[in-house]
């Protein structure tokens, strides 16, 4: 953000989006709605046809009226009456950043934006965290995307109690840098010497490429009886989050036999 978008931003309480991200920001819970509701389009159309309000509808509303109130409220800042110093600030920051993953994307003086990834769920949440003399500004919320999914699963508070909770052993003078940095070398440790081929990481394993098989032939299934178009793009979308989380597993295993040799 510019000097300018940080202050609008402070002015009022939410987050500085430019017209392209707005667009997206409304459209990105658009979109799954309009998804849901092509899913239970015959049922609807049935339904209203013989004159009767179907629970589809009413759950397709509901899901829309959700995704509005939603959409309103996720700009807003969390407000900190918190008196923390510049390097309070950017430590927390920091600390924050290693231990949930963040990824930096802009970092001022007192100014933090950055990514949360979310695997599969494309674009994944933005953190946005301003600083002034006597209060801290926080936000966290779903990236404003069309690619991103509207749900946060929970990060959005997980995202606010870490920032929030590192700021404050900050001010009390803990180094959680240094904090940060170890738990991070005891992480790489333990991923290090555990293995990938026993116990929970081997039963996720079996789970998963059961799944592959059998969406993969749930799909072929469905082409040869020549379903309609709403069913083969929900066995595409089960199978790219089936070839995602494949991805990621060869992606681990690659990781370990590169640093084990």
């Amino acid at each position: 953000m510019k000097p300018a978008e940080i202050k609008n931003s402070i002015d009022h309480k939410r987050v500085y989006l430019n017209k392209g991200e707005l667009l997206e920001h409304w459209v990105n819970g658009v979109v799954l709605t309009g998804w849901i509701g092509m899913l239970f389009s015959y049922d609807i159309q049935s339904g209203l046809s013989d004159g009767i309000f179907p629970l589809s509808l009413f759950l397709v509303s509901g899901l829309l009226a959700v995704m509005i109130w939603h959409k309103i409220r996720s700009r807003k800042f969390e407000i900190w009456d918190l008196k923390a110093s510049e390097k309070q600030f950017k430590d927390a920051a920091l600390a924050t950043a290693i231990y949930l993953e963040w990824r930096p994307v802009n970092k001022r003086k007192n100014f933090l934006k950055a990514i949360k990834g979310l695997g599969w769920q494309w674009d994944g949440v933005r953190i946005t965290a301003i600083r002034t003399e006597t209060k801290v500004y926080f936000n966290s919320m779903i990236e404003p995307s069309i690619r991103s999914n509207p749900f946060s699963f929970g990060w959005n508070a997980k995202n606010k109690r870490a920032f929030r909770g590192q700021l404050i052993k900050a001010m009390n003078g803990e180094n959680v840098v240094e904090q940060a940095e170890s738990f991070q070398r005891e992480q790489e440790a333990r991923f290090l010497n555990s293995s990938e081929l026993s116990g929970t990481h081997l039963l996720k394993r079996i789970v998963l490429y059961l799944l592959i098989v059998f969406w993969t032939g749930l799909g072929v299934l469905l082409v040869i009886e020549g379903a309609n178009l709403a069913c083969l793009l929900s066995v595409i979308a089960a199978l790219s989050v089936c070839a995602y989380y494949l991805y990621a597993d060869l992606k681990i295993l690659n990781k370990k036999r590169k640093k084990t040799g």
